[in-house]
């Protein structure tokens, strides 16, 4: 009887000494999905009212659509683009990865748009509705619909004036540029996601001014009858 008592004082001790300090602390969402359509969160079809978080990876089929709200702002992927959320600094970066992908805020939110070229982000405090197009392996489209834009360039700073469209052509090597079928975009966190965006490095960029854009045009369109719903941050 006293080995058997013994002997239970001991598992208890172990399991004490065993058990976790303290509990993981919950891992809030970033925003919530307000509009799909042949879209697709992690590889599944996507649901309106789902909670997206740092290191999900959202897509769009061909004529597809899928809208965010994060804090302020709202996120449109048009039709067959993708991109991956992360956070980082303050920040939630919509990573681009193919297609085009916008955000819309009246007063610029901590939200940006990565892509292979730099980072592309409101003037702080101010109204903006900018978008990014992935045009090709070395090449994309940058529009600022409404305010000043600013295009991070490994902090390098490009002005994108309100009502311009540039296309941006990366002259330099392209090895740590992103692709939608990469292992980038494995829906595998890693934690790592706060420190990617600060391993860009300053690429050697040109950028063209465009006038009359017909697929800028299109997609302000598109987005200005969204943002004009009664649903428009």
């Amino acid at each position: 009887m006293r080995w058997s008592a013994h002997w239970c004082v001991g598992a208890l001790l172990a399991a004490a000494f065993c058990a976790p300090s303290g509990t993981a602390a919950p891992v809030s969402p970033l925003g919530v999905i307000i509009q799909a359509g042949q879209a697709h969160l992690d590889s599944v079809n996507a649901v309106i009212g789902t909670n997206v978080y740092a290191g999900d990876v959202v897509d769009t089929e061909d004529g597809g659509v899928l809208r965010l709200q994060i804090g302020a702002t709202q996120v449109y992927l048009s039709s067959s683009s993708a991109a991956k959320i992360s956070q980082g600094s303050g920040v939630v970066y919509l990573v681009v990865g193919r297609g085009t992908v916008a955000f819309s805020s009246q007063a610029s939110g901590p939200v940006a748009l990565e892509t292979p070229a730099g980072i592309l982000r409101g003037t702080q405090g101010q109204p903006a509705f900018g978008q990014a197009q992935i045009t090709g392996p070395r090449e994309l489209i940058v529009s600022a619909f409404r305010g000043n834009l600013v295009f991070d360039n490994g902090g390098e700073l490009h002005a994108i004036p309100e009502g311009k469209t540039y296309r941006v052509v990366i002259q330099d090597d392209m090895n740590s540029g992103y692709n939608a079928d990469d292992d980038y975009y494995n829906n595998q966190n890693t934690g790592d996601d706060n420190d990617v965006h600060h391993a860009k490095r300053r690429r050697k960029l040109l950028f063209f001014l465009l006038f009359g854009s017909a697929a800028a045009f299109a997609s302000y369109t598109i987005w200005y009858h969204l943002t004009e719903s009664s649903c428009a941050p």
